[in-house]
C-alpha cells in the first residue's frame, strides 16, 4: 500500500501531527500560545521598525481585516481558489471570486476534506485558504516571504496550527503564509473519464493539490505586497508531503518565478511516483467500489456524492508485517503522478539531468526518520521471523530484497526505511544539484524533542524538526527547556536563507558551507558542526531499486 494512500492508519497521525488528540479540535489543544525564550534581540525587526501598520488590507479580491496579537498582525483564511465543489471537483482551481465591503480575516478557514476518519472537524471540500503572518510595524523596505506547505502523507492536515507563522515572523522579520491545499481521493484522483474531461479543456489531469499550491503561490505574486512583502523574493518551505511537494515545483515548468529559494524538510524528494495509468487504474477501482460504474455518467455519479462518502471511501485498512512503508505499491492513491504535463517525468530522472528550477535549496533530514513508522505509533506490526522481514522488503525493493536482508540483518526496519527513503536519496539529491549548478545546503538534524512516546524518547523522528521550525509544540512533543537557543539558530537560518539564499549571512554562530564532497553537511545539533559522516552505506543504495510509494 501506497505511503501516501495510507488513510485509517494515519488517522491518529492527523491529530497528533495537528497537536490534538485524536478526535479532537486542533485549535484547541495545540499549543499556540507558547513564546519560547529568545536568545538575543530581534535585531532585525528593530532595524526596520516603522508606523503601526493598518489592520485593513486591500487584495485584488478585496479588503481584509486581520487581528494584531504580540506584535504580529494575522490575516486568516483568505480565499485564494474559488470553492473547487460540485462540477468544479476534481478540476484545476481557479481564483477566488471578488467581494464587496471588507472580509474578517480573523479565524482560520475551514481545513480541506481529509481521508482519516478522526480527521479535522472542520473540514470541507470548500477550503481553499491560506494565511498571512506579518509584521506589526510597517517595513521600510519589502519583507522576505515564506510560504510553507504542510505535511500529512498528502491525505490530511492543513495551514492552521501548529504552523502559526508568529514567531518566525518574531525572529526573522519576514513575511509568513501557510496554505491549505486539496488531500487524498479529492486532491489526487485519477480516472480515465477525468483523463478525457481534462484533454478536452486542454488541462492537466490529477495533480489537483499541486495546481492548487501553484495558484497560492500566484495570490502571494499578486498581492504579498499589500501585507509588506517582496513578490520576487518569496521561499517556499514545508515538511514530509509539503516538502515533497516543492520538489515537484522545482521541476514543474508551470511553477518557474513563482520563487526563489526552497526549503525542504524530509521531502523523499527522489521517491518515484505512480504513471497516470497506474493512477486511473487504482482510480477506476475506486470508483467501482463506490458504486459509480456506468460510464456515460460516471464522472456525474461520482460528483454527485458526498464530501464525506468521498473520504470515507475504500482502503486497505489491515497492515502485514512491516507497517505504511512496506504494502502493495499503487492499491488506492492519494498522491502526486506523472501525468505528462504539471509532472512531465520521475523525480529522480529530472533532478539528475538538472531539469529543475535553479533556485537555492537548503535540505536534509532527521537522524531516525523511520522510528515514528515503526514505534507502534501507527498500528504497524514488526515481521516475526525472516520470512516476513523479507516479505516486507520485496514489497518496497523487489528482487533485491535479500540483498537487503543481508546489509540490515537484525530486521529491523528502523535503519532500512531511514536510509533508503530518507537520508541516502537526501545526499543523492544534493549530489545532482551540484552538479546543475544550484547553490544547495545540507542539513543533518539530530535534535530531539520531549515526547509523551515512550518509543520517540531522545531520537530526532520524522517531523521533531517542525517544532524547532516555527517554535510552536505538537502533541507529539515539545521543545525541551534547555533546548530553547537551538530553536532561536535553526530559526535564524531558515529566515537568513530566505532573505538572501544563503543561511550564513549575516550573523551565523557556525558557518554553513554549500555542499560539496569535502563539506557536506551542517549537523544541527548541539553543538552544531559541520559534518562528515552522513550515517549510512548510500553506496548500497544508489542502485537498489525502490517501489513506487
Amino acid at each position: 500500500m501506497n505511503h501516501f494512500a495510507r488513510v485509517s492508519v494515519l488517522t491518529c497521525l492527523l491529530s497528533i501531527s495537528l497537536g490534538a488528540a485524536c478526535g479532537d479540535d486542533p485549535t484547541l489543544s495545540v499549543d499556540a500560545g507558547t513564546v519560547l525564550p529568545d536568545a538575543g534581540p530581534q535585531s532585525d525587526a528593530a532595524a526596520d521598525a516603522g508606523t503601526p501598520a493598518d489592520l485593513t488590507v486591500s487584495t485584488a479580491q478585496g479588503s481584509l481585516h486581520g487581528k494584531l496579537s504580540s506584535g504580529v498582525r494575522a490575516f486568516l483564511g483568505i480565499p485564494y481558489g474559488a470553492p473547487p465543489v460540485a462540477d468544479q471537483r476534481w478540476r484545476e482551481p481557479s481564483p477566488a471570486p471578488s467581494w464587496t465591503g471588507t472580509r474578517e480575516a480573523t479565524a482560520y478557514g475551514a481545513s480541506c476534506a481529509q481521508n482519516a476518519s478522526g480527521g479535522m472537524p472542520s473540514s470541507a471540500e470548500d477550503c481553499l485558504f491560506l494565511n498571512v503572518f506579518t509584521p506589526e510595524l510597517s517595513p521600510s523596505a519589502p519583507l522576505p516571504v515564506m510560504v510553507w506547505l504542510h505535511g500529512g502523507a498528502y491525505v490530511f492536515g492543513s495551514g492552521g496550527p501548529p504552523y502559526q507563522g508568529d514567531k518566525l515572523v518574531q525572529n526573522g522579520n519576514v513575511i509568513v503564509v501557510t496554505v491549505n491545499y486539496r488531500l487524498g481521493s479529492i486532491g489526487f484522483f485519477a480516472h480515465p473519464a477525468l483523463t478525457a474531461e481534462a484533454a478536452q479543456r486542454g488541462k492537466a489531469p490529477g495533480n489537483f493539490g499541486v495546481l492548487d499550491q501553484r495558484l497560492a503561490l500566484q495570490w502571494v505574486r499578486d498581492n504579498i505586497a499589500a501585507f509588506g512583502g517582496d513578490s520576487s523574493n518569496v521561499t517556499l518551505f514545508g515538511e514530509s508531503a509539503g516538502a515533497n511537494s516543492i520538489c515537484l515545483h522545482l521541476m514543474s515548468e508551470g511553477s518557474r518565478g513563482l520563487f526563489q529559494r526552497a526549503i525542504i524538510q524530509s521531502g523523499l524528494c527522489m521517491k518515484p511516483a505512480l504513471t497516470l495509468k497506474e493512477a486511473e487504474t487504482a482510480g477506476e477501482r475506486y470508483a467501482t467500489a463506490m458504486g459509480c460504474t456506468d460510464p456515460e455518467h460516471m464522472l456525474t455519479c461520482l460528483r454527485a456524492l458526498s464530501s464525506s462518502a468521498i473520504t470515507a471511501g475504500p482502503t486497505t485498512d489491515v497492515l502485514t508485517p512491516g507497517g505504511v512503508f512496506y504494502q502493495e505499491a499503487g492499491k488506492s492513491v492519494y498522491a502526486p503522478m506523472v501525468d505528462g504535463t504539471v509532472i512531465k517525468e520521475q523525480p529522480e530522472a529530472a533532478f539528475a539531468a538538472g531539469r529543475i528550477a535553479h533556485v537555492p535549496v537548503l535540505h536534509g533530514t532527521n537522524t531516525n526518520e523511520g522510528v515514528l513508522f515503526h514505534a507502534g505509533v501507527f498500528g504497524d506490526v514488526a515481521p516475526k521471523d525472516m520470512t516476513e522481514y523479507e516479505a516486507a522488503l520485496r514489497m518496497r525493493f523487489g528482487d533485491r530484497a535479500p540483498d537487503v536482508a543481508a546489509r540490515y540483518p537484525a530486521m529491523n526496519l528502523v535503519p532500512v526505511t531511514t536510509d533508503s527513503i530518507f537520508r541516502c536519496p537526501a545526499v543523492r539529491m544534493a549530489s545532482y544539484l551540484t552538479a546543475a549548478g544550484v547553490p544547495n545546503y545540507l542539513y543533518r538534524f539530530n535534535l530531539a524533542l520531549e515526547t509523551p512516546v515512550p518509543s520517540l524518547v531522545g531520537q530526532a523522528f520524522h517531523s521533531a524538526d517542525v517544532p524547532y521550525v516555527f517554535g510552536n509544540n505538537y502533541s507529539l512533543g515539545s521543545v525541551p527547556a534547555d533546548r530553547a537557543t537551538a530553536v532561536q539558530t535553526v530559526m535564524a537560518y531558515w529566515t537568513r536563507f530566505a532573505k538572501a539564499g544563503d543561511p550564513n549571512a549575516p550573523g551565523a554562530q557556525t558557518t554553513w558551507p554549500a555542499y560539496d564532497a569535502q563539506k557536506p553537511h551542517l549537523n544541527l545539533e548541539v553543538p552544531f558542526s559541520v559534518g562528515q559522516d552522513w550515517g549510512a552505506d548510500c553506496d548500497f543504495w544508489k542502485d537498489i531499486p525502490v517501489a513506487p510509494l
